[in-house]
């Protein structure tokens, strides 16, 4: 037996549902981590950039400053969601299939 959450229209939906992507939209963790890999990229560019600048500007540390603030940003929100969710991946839980898990 799966656990279910009632919905606003009575229709029963199992965790496992409710964490799937409708439509075209992504889940909100596929979302965190396409985030992580544009900041990484951006973080990878700025350091290019800057890697022979001495002294650094303050137009660059402002830039890093920037960076740093949206990449914590992402992180505490990814870790919010997977915190509320990381039930569903225990393997003690015999609910769910390795492949649910996942």
């Amino acid at each position: 037996m799966k656990t279910a959450c009632q919905s606003s229209n009575g229709n029963e939906k199992t965790a496992i549902e409710i964490l799937q992507p409708s439509g075209n939209t992504l889940n909100p963790y596929q979302m965190f981590v396409e985030e992580m890999l544009a900041n990484r990229t951006k973080a990878f560019r700025l350091f290019e950039e800057v890697k022979e600048k001495d002294p650094l500007s303050g137009e660059d540390l402002d830039d890093m400053h920037k960076m740093t603030l949206a990449y914590l940003d992402t992180k505490a929100a990814s870790d919010d969601y997977i915190s509320r969710y990381q039930y569903l991946v225990k393997e003690s839980d015999p609910q769910y299939s390795e492949k649910e898990r996942f």
